[in-house]
């Protein structure tokens, strides 16, 4: 019976399925499922149950893999140090007290050469960081005006041309300058269908204040009210 819990398990989660678990911690598994397992018909069933046990197996092992990589990694700056130490050992005379000065600044050289890479990575974050920053201050901005509001069409095209010379321009403009030139093509566009958006925008509401109360003056009518409009 054992075999065939293996051969099953083995099938679905062993080597060169997705979780691509090696035989021992198969047959571990193994192991707890002929305890409790009496026929065929119910292996099916335990493979199937056994799956977050084996992706707890594989999420472990790529963690144990993940920490020997940063050991070998930590491994291999040591190594540096110290062959740098020796270098400067080297060149020290025995009877002259160690230059610490030119030690660290090896050290140092060193140090910089291991988090070069990642620094970089922080600083392109960085950068990628604040342009977003301009960008969606420039948005808020541009779209908080009452014309951009109702003309929505302009407004969707003004902002794309701003963006596009925005980015042609290597994204040098500060959030003042994206907003004023989208601001600058809107105008530009809405001038083209007559509308002046140096003039306050003008309101849509009806001025009548009775205008909405139309169910209320039939009523009032039917129960013989005179309503005076003031």
């Amino acid at each position: 019976m054992k075999k065939k819990i293996f051969d099953a398990l083995k099938s679905v989660y062993g080597q060169g399925s997705t979780l691509d678990l090696p035989d021992d911690i198969i047959s571990r598994v193994v192991s707890l499922g002929s305890l409790t397992i009496t026929s065929e018909d119910q292996i099916a069933g335990f493979v199937s149950a056994s799956e977050p046990l084996f992706k707890t197996e594989r999420n472990m092992l790529d963690y144990t893999a993940k920490i020997q990589n940063l050991e070998a990694d930590n491994a291999s700056l040591k190594s540096l140090v110290e062959e740098a130490g020796k270098e400067a050992k080297k060149e020290t005379d025995p009877h002259e007290t160690p230059d610490m000065t030119a030690i660290m600044a090896q050290f140092q050289s060193i140090v910089d050469k291991a988090i070069s890479p990642l620094q970089t990575q922080l600083d392109k974050y960085a950068e990628q960081d604040k342009i977003s920053r301009v960008v969606s201050s420039a948005e808020k901005i541009f779209r908080n005006n009452d014309y951009v509001r109702k003309y929505s069409k302009e407004a969707e095209n003004a902002w794309e041309r701003a963006s596009e010379m925005f980015e042609a321009t290597g994204r040098k403009w500060g959030e003042k300058e994206l907003q004023e030139n989208a601001m600058k093509y809107f105008t530009k566009y809405v001038k083209d269908k007559g509308i002046d958006t140096s003039k306050p925008l003008e309101s849509s509401h009806d001025t009548d204040p009775r205008k909405g109360f139309g169910s209320f003056d039939r009523a009032a009518a039917k129960l013989g009210w005179e309503i005076k409009n003031k």
